[in-house]
């Protein structure tokens, strides 16, 4: 119940639809590398003892860096929509 309350919030809604997307780009991002296998990296991973160690090492650093920029990403888009229409602030410096 308290997380469906919590999806109504339109923060964490946007940020739960950002992270989606950096999950989905994630997955296919490291299915190519897998597919393609540069530099002998599915070879490397799924060739190793502790294979699953390895994968999970693979896919909770992408995961942090992909939700990262997806986040990253949300938080700009919020200060965007929220500039007034007669405001002529771009956000250069210089």
């Amino acid at each position: 119940m308290r997380a469906m309350t919590l999806l109504r919030q339109p923060l964490v809604r946007l940020f739960a639809i950002k992270l989606g997307i950096g999950v989905a780009a994630l997955v296919l991002l490291l299915g190519g590398l897998f597919a393609l296998n540069p530099g002998g990296l599915r070879d490397l991973v799924l060739g190793n003892p502790a294979m699953a160690l390895a994968l999970g090492a693979v896919l909770l650093g992408s995961l942090v860096a992909f939700g990262a920029v997806a986040i990253g990403a949300a938080v700009l888009i919020i200060g965007r929509e929220e500039r007034q229409p007669g405001c002529h602030y771009h956000g250069d410096v210089m």
